[in-house]
């Protein structure tokens, strides 16, 4: 694996006063297998302290999993590497204390989590670690989704905001997915803005709010037509997921 490397050279890097950094390595790793050995092409990714500096007008925010993934979806959105989610895994040994696997279709091409604090403090590191380590070799090899584009709508958008209450255990892909499957026509974006969790909501479940956008580029949409659309999309948000509207 990469990602002891790269512990170590953050814990360097904070004996060294840095207490904030962001690192990645691409490498050799080598895996036991029937025939012996088998070597893969990896890339490592470590991150730990403050995503934004400590100046004037800039409030400090500290590095998350989500700044992570975010990071990878990046990556993978620039090869054009389509069918990728994001899957909970269960932690074993005690490397990490958070996991999750980075699937291309059913092929497990990576995990992705936060490191046991108890490592992190061996290497004098106080802000939580998160780390990734990804399959560069299937990445590379995978033929790249077909490029697609489109003609810029010189027609205004129309948004619907909608908040649901879902279990804990309801992701985002899976709104995706639901959002999907009620196939809208003309549903331009999808976008996450709140994720709530507390007083008038049932316990074990959260708040989240998506803004879906509306537009075609042949005319302008009526009100009636994204109404519609809207009421659909919210019948299968209800029947897939169980969800109830705020």
């Amino acid at each position: 694996s990469l990602l002891r490397g790269l512990l170590h050279s953050l814990g360097n890097n904070a004996a060294h006063g840095n207490r904030s950094v962001a690192l990645f390595e691409i490498g050799k790793t080598f895996h036991a297998c029937e025939e012996g050995f088998s070597e893969k092409c990896q890339l490592g990714i470590a991150l730990t302290g403050f995503a934004n500096a400590s100046f004037w007008g800039s409030d400090e925010r500290p590095f998350d999993v989500f700044d992570l993934k975010g990071l990878l979806e990046v990556f993978l959105e620039s090869l054009r590497v389509g069918n990728v989610t994001f899957k909970n895994e269960s932690v074993e040994g005690n490397f990490y204390v958070e996991l999750g696997g980075l699937y291309q279709g059913k092929h497990c091409v990576g995990r992705i989590g936060q490191v046991n604090p108890k490592l992190a403090r061996e290497r004098e590191l106080r802000d939580p670690v998160y780390v990734a380590e990804v399959e560069l070799d299937w990445i590379l090899t995978r033929k790249p989704k077909a490029a697609k584009f489109e003609t810029v709508s010189p027609f205004p958008a129309i948004r619907r905001d909608v908040a649901i209450e879902v279990a804990n255990s309801v992701t985002h892909n899976d709104i995706l997915a639901a959002v999907k499957k009620a196939k809208p026509k003309h549903l331009d974006e999808v976008n996450l803005f709140d994720v709530f969790r507390g007083k008038g909501i049932q316990e074990g479940h959260k708040s989240v709010a998506y803004a879906l956008t509306y537009r075609t580029s042949e005319r302008t949409l009526t009100d009636g037509e994204v109404n519609k659309m809207h009421d659909k999309v919210l019948k299968t948000l209800e029947s897939e997921l169980g969800a109830k509207f705020r």
